[in-house]
Parts: structure tokens; C-alpha cells; sequence
């Protein structure tokens, strides 16, 4: 069982780059990647064309 609105550990700092990551969190899926700028994003993992 995992709580929510608690801080999760997705990934690792080297994992993260400008490809897209999937990862499954709390039964939420989550999409990460790095801007240019290295800046790191999480969006939720979906498709608005669905």
C-alpha cells in the first residue's frame, strides 16, 4: 500500500533525459524527460488524441 500526496522516489538523476521515461507511481501513470535546459518535467503519462 502506498499514500498518497507523499514524495516518491521516480528515478534516478542519470536516468532522466530528453527521451521519454514511463514510470507507473501509486497506480498513476507518469511520463519524465529533461527540457534543453536540463530542466527536469513530470506530466501525467496520457494522450489527449484518446
Amino acid at each position: 500500500m502506498f499514500l498518497r500526496d507523499r514524495w516518491y522516489v521516480a528515478a534516478l538523476s542519470k536516468e532522466l533525459t530528453q527521451e521519454p521515461l514511463g514510470r507507473t507511481i501509486c497506480g498513476e501513470p507518469i511520463v519524465f524527460y529533461r527540457k534543453t535546459d536540463s530542466a527536469p518535467i513530470a506530466l501525467e503519462d496520457r494522450c489527449c488524441h484518446r
